[in-house]
């Protein structure tokens, strides 16, 4: 079973035409909203299709990738409910850097703990912090200190593999491609994002097609169906 469901699921493409470029930082402003969001921005969600079960169900649901508040350094990156002019939801990637870039604040990169063995919450570190970073900070440091203390930013990097533009892909750490970006389990809303081995998010619970490895870019907005009790 498992390898039918990865010959199903991995369609993630190395071609560099299918790889978003971004090098134009003109700014823009969304019709809806007063903050500026980036040319040629898009919104990464998680990857739904028929047959597959989140929460005991198999509805259709749209989760896409927000940062929590206003984008700005230290702040948690979560899946929420997909918005289509929600701005907090707008992305680039940078493919000279394989950054992946708030689309209202460009200093702001997601980015992940060094140590990727360790289970630690996906954040946003300003851009410029993470290189210099990568060039001072070579030295092994303590990892005993507490996720939300500022002083672990030197601890984060924003290395991503690339995003494909036609096709579902999985966003490792550039260094470590057993892992994968996602969350604890079955989607819900307003989760912290983690890395976890892709062999756990690829297939949560035994027996069940509930893959929660792999995103998409588009323009998305809501599932497609509300019900009384989904988390909105």
């Amino acid at each position: 079973m498992e390898n039918n469901l990865s010959q199903h699921r991995h369609k993630q493409e190395s071609s560099s035409n299918d790889t978003l470029f971004h090098h134009n930082h003109e700014m823009t402003n969304e019709a809806s909203h007063n903050s500026e969001v980036e040319k040629g921005s898009f919104q990464i969600k998680m990857h739904w299709e028929e047959g597959i079960v989140w929460q005991g169900s198999t509805a259709k649901k749209s989760w896409c990738m927000q940062c929590g508040y206003i984008c700005a350094e230290g702040e948690f990156v979560q899946v929420q409910k997909c918005k289509q002019n929600e701005v907090k939801q707008k992305w680039i990637y940078d493919n000279s850097t394989g950054n992946i870039r708030s689309g209202v604040n460009m200093e702001s990169c997601v980015s992940y703990f060094k140590a990727t063995d360790e289970i630690r919450r996906v954040k946003l570190v300003n851009c410029s912090k993470d290189e210099n970073h990568k060039e001072q900070n070579g030295s092994n440091h303590e990892d005993n200190m507490n996720d939300n203390d500022d002083k672990q930013i030197d601890k984060y990097q924003s290395q991503w593999s690339a995003i494909s533009r036609n096709s579902t892909f999985q966003l490792h750490p550039k260094t470590d491609e057993s892992k994968c970006l996602t969350q604890t389990h079955h989607p819900k809303n307003r989760e912290d994002l983690k890395l976890y081995p892709c062999s756990i998010a690829r297939n949560n619970d035994e027996g069940v097609h509930d893959d929660t490895s792999q995103w998409v870019i588009g323009t998305f907005d809501g599932h497609r169906r509300i019900l009384k009790d989904d988390l909105l």
